[in-house]
């Protein structure tokens, strides 16, 4: 009995010592892309217009900037990761980002609708007590080994702050039963575009990017009862909101997982997709 008990107080030793370097290492690896900024800073002409992609690990996986900025022919920055929407430090990590930047800047902030029964932060008690130390290992190890080989990375992401590390999933995936409450994603919408515009940091203008969702049926989800009308003061720094690709074909997330692009199909669809939204609101101008 007392090795049992031995065992299972091992054990939660184990999980929480797991749970605190998971929190530490996703900290960690969203202040490494902030670097980017930074150095991107010191020779940056505040005059000219960047492209700053914002939001969690959706956009990490989704979005190309190297290939924004050579279509668009417009400095963009993927400052996309898992680390910067953690309820306990989003706000200083918003902060951070609004310290660094001007109002010629364009901030493309993204998020997922609130739509899932269980809301992702590592999927609630089980993610947490379950942390993906395996990928973080590995990830360590890689970096290691490449950091003195190439000087174009930094960590898992490229000088644009782009994803060039990809975990593998080598089980099928399953569509997500999704929760569709009209108003509380409504609210959820107005709260997350709201925390962003009432920042007094904020002297940028903020275009928001509404997730891709990988759902069975698109009937499922009807976009006209999704809406969101701005009617502060701080809405003269908004420029519009886009309601969600919604794709039934899982090819686009495979080896991945639901909520995730690959970079084979998915990253390469999202990307072209928010260039023809980047083109029609004229960003070059």
């Amino acid at each position: 009995m007392r090795v049992f008990k031995k065992g299972v107080i091992l054990i939660f030793i184990f999980y929480i010592l797991s749970i605190i370097t998971d929190q530490i290492h996703d900290k960690r690896e969203a202040e490494k892309k902030f670097l980017i900024l930074a150095k991107n800073n010191l020779v940056n002409d505040s005059s000219k217009k960047r492209i700053i992609f914002y939001g969690s690990s959706h956009c990490d996986y989704g979005i190309s900037a190297k290939k924004i900025s050579e279509e668009i022919k417009i400095n963009t920055l993927n400052l996309c990761n898992y680390g910067v929407e953690r309820k306990k430090y989003s706000k200083e990590f918003q902060n951070k980002l609004l310290d660094q930047l001007n109002e010629n800047d364009l901030i493309v902030y993204s998020f997922r609708l609130d739509l899932e029964t269980i809301q992702l932060e590592e999927d609630g008690i089980l993610g947490m007590l379950l942390p993906q130390l395996r990928v973080a290992i590995g990830r360590t190890v890689k970096e290691y080994l490449s950091k003195n080989k190439n000087t174009d990375r930094i960590g898992d992401f490229d000088i644009f702050g782009d994803r060039v590390y990809y975990p593998r999933l080598d089980k099928p995936i399953n569509y997500i039963n999704y929760r569709i409450n009209y108003d509380l994603i409504n609210k959820d919408l107005e709260k997350k575009i709201y925390s962003i515009l009432d920042n007094k940091k904020l002297k940028s203008k903020v275009l928001i990017l509404i997730t891709p969702i990988l759902i069975k049926s698109k009937s499922d989800i009807n976009l006209d009862k999704i809406k969101f009308k701005c009617l502060k003061n701080s809405c003269d720094k908004f420029i519009t909101w886009t309601p969600p690709i919604m794709l039934e074909d899982k090819k686009y997330f495979a080896t991945i997982g639901p909520r995730h692009f690959n970079p084979e199909l998915g990253r390469e669809l999202w990307t072209n997709k928010v260039i023809e939204i980047l083109k029609d609101i004229k960003i070059n101008n």
